[in-house]
């Protein structure tokens, strides 16, 4: 049997460092993916799930806080926080290999 592979994102970043661009800051995520890159591209598809597309003249690229390192950090969760995921209800996004379980947001 193989360990599950938890990461989590944990922001770095005060809440008024003008790169949060007024964004919503998640407290942690927690995201099931074999890889840390895996889990980024997972975290960053969750987050634009709501995003309509541009408006007018600001940039059309997916500008994700959780791909910016200088916002959030990814380490591997513990062996006793994934396992209080275990008891959630299921993830809140899944896509492809990697699952978002848990979003604790302020």
């Amino acid at each position: 049997m193989t360990d599950r592979i938890v990461w989590k994102f944990t922001p770095v970043a005060h809440a008024e460092d003008p790169r949060w661009l007024n964004r919503e800051i998640a407290q942690t995520l927690f995201v099931e993916a074999p890889t840390s890159g895996e889990a980024i591209v997972a975290a960053t598809a969750w987050d634009s799930r709501n995003v309509t597309g541009h408006v007018g003249n600001e940039s059309a690229h997916n500008h994700s806080a959780f791909a910016d390192e200088k916002l959030y950090r990814i380490d591997r969760a513990g062996t006793e926080e994934a396992a209080k995921l275990d008891s959630a209800s299921g993830p809140v996004w899944s896509g492809g290999e990697a699952l978002v379980l848990d979003n604790q947001t302020n």
